[in-house]
């Protein structure tokens, strides 16, 4: 779903979460950080960080 049903979308969702991982080492995955990527991939998609 998170592709839009397109396995080049699937794939870079994988990309983007591999590089910001690894571009970042305090980064943890997580709801945040996979919303940030699918605002990446859809720009209609907004991120807003969610409050613990």
């Amino acid at each position: 779903m998170a592709g839009h049903g397109s396995f080049r979308n699937g794939a870079r969702v994988t990309v983007l979460l591999n590089d910001a991982l690894e571009e970042n080492a305090d980064l943890t995955l997580n709801k945040d950080l996979i919303r940030w990527v699918l605002s990446r991939i859809d720009p209609t998609t907004r991120h807003t960080p969610q409050r613990s």
